[in-house]
């Protein structure tokens, strides 16, 4: 999967490489001391020094000026917000990863105001949402190898200084999509609702799906084959459809900060490229989702200001 906004990963060539070599390329961009580097894991390496920390500014600066060639205005005046990596992870080196957020959040939101053309320049982590332990909604993780991936939601998104807090749920790829499935989801995005509250921040769902039953992956290959996206899938359509609609509550309810849901993943009919492609009903759903959520913005916006006490 990629992330949901513009930005993702390097690919693991824009690192120096490990050993001798690695060592000198990391002394020269100011790292440690010689075979250090050779210590370290690759997620350490890009979040610790100081090379991949800079192709990665380059990249974000060059991504969001990109212009749309079909529009012709830049990337960064076309998104709501930003998410700074899809779904970063460093286990036992939580700080390295805490800083990083806050070093390429500046990066990003200066980039989102130069060629924003005036749109809120609104930054958000990209995580899954995992809490540490010790946080008081690590109840709500999928299971204990969540709370060992250097993520901790509430404090990533304080300590990044992100504008929307977002989540991603997948209950397929945790294994929580059998039974009790529906309980989890719910326990999982009202945890963040309160992390969020807490946090005095709007929260998107800014990753959620279901995969389809029909889908098959050639051995090898990240591409589906079969009716993927081409064929109603009721079990996925049946998902997205509960989803939507206590989503829709939430978003009703003014004590909790839900602002919004995007769904993964939408791509052309006929040409599958995801378990998680969304069949002709699931797009349909979201359509109709996406309608009520605008009606009711705009109700929002020409209703009367409520009188002062």
């Amino acid at each position: 999967r990629g992330g949901r906004g513009p930005l993702d990963e390097l690919p693991p060539a824009h690192l120096p490489p490990l050993g001798p070599e690695g060592a000198a390329a990391n002394r020269s961009a100011g790292a440690g001391p010689e075979g250090e580097a050779a210590n370290l894991t690759a997620a350490q390496r890009f979040f610790q020094e100081r090379r991949p920390r800079e192709l990665y500014a380059q990249h974000v600066q060059a991504l969001l000026g990109h212009v749309n060639q079909y529009t012709g205005e830049p990337y960064a005046s076309g998104v709501a917000f930003v998410e700074l990596m899809n779904e970063p992870r460093c286990p036992g080196c939580e700080e390295d990863l805490r800083e990083w957020l806050v070093e390429v959040g500046l990066v990003a939101r200066q980039a989102l105001e130069r060629h924003g053309g005036g749109r809120p320049a609104l930054v958000a982590v990209g995580s899954e949402g995992f809490f540490a332990a010790g946080s008081p909604e690590a109840w709500a993780n999928p299971a204990p190898w969540a709370e060992g991936l250097g993520q901790d939601f509430e404090t990533d998104t304080r300590a990044s200084g992100a504008d929307v807090a977002s989540l991603h749920l997948w209950t397929d790829d945790w294994n929580r999509a059998g039974s009790g499935g529906a309980r989890f989801q719910r326990d999982w995005v009202a945890a963040h609702l309160r992390a969020a509250a807490r946090l005095g921040l709007p929260l998107v769902a800014s990753e959620f799906g279901k995969q389809a039953a029909t889908y098959v992956r050639p051995e090898g290959s990240e591409h589906a084959v079969g009716s993927v996206g081409t064929a109603d899938d009721a079990e996925q359509a049946a998902y997205v459809s509960s989803f939507y609609r206590a989503a829709e509550r939430w978003m009703e309810d003014p004590r909790t900060p839900l602002a919004g849901t995007m769904l993964w993943r939408l791509d052309p009919v006929g040409e599958p490229s995801s378990a998680y492609t969304a069949g002709p009903a699931t797009l349909r759903l979201a359509a109709a989702h996406a309608a009520r959520l605008e009606a009711a913005a705009e109700a929002a916006r020409l209703a009367p200001p409520v009188p002062a006490c």
